[in-house]
């Protein structure tokens, strides 16, 4: 396997350093629905897998951990039927391998059944391991 090391990237008229680059790029994302206890990933980046913690709650597991459990998470839900005064949060501690998100409807953790339609996403920022 070969390393490439550059420090700057240039497109003929702007010159970034790398490390603005890679310092400001998702560490992982993940889209997913929560059907019946059982979480399915509709897409993500370096996300392992789902692990149902119960009604309306999900762990997203890394592939590669982040460098400590102090990170940015951004998140958000969509809903396709009778969703009103819906958020998608993530809560509890933060982990180096995984990120903790909530799901409510009306107020109520809620599983996000109206799959694919009715997706969980977050992104989350910060250094890797």
């Amino acid at each position: 396997m070969s390393t490439l090391e550059v420090s700057n990237l240039n497109d003929g008229t702007t010159t970034v350093a790398t490390t603005y680059v890679t310092n400001g790029s998702a560490k992982a994302t993940c889209a997913c629905y929560h059907a019946s206890g059982t979480p399915t990933i509709t897409d993500s980046t370096n996300v392992s897998s789902l692990t149902d913690d119960s009604t309306g709650t999900v762990f997203v597991n890394y592939s590669s951990n982040m460098a400590s459990a102090q990170y940015t998470t951004a998140t958000s839900g969509w809903a396709y039927s009778t969703w009103t005064g819906g958020s998608v949060t993530a809560t509890g501690a933060y982990a180096v391998d995984k990120v903790y998100l909530s799901h409510r409807e009306n107020g109520s953790l809620q599983d996000a059944t109206d799959a694919p339609l009715s997706p969980l996403s977050c992104i989350i920022m910060g250094d890797l391991a």
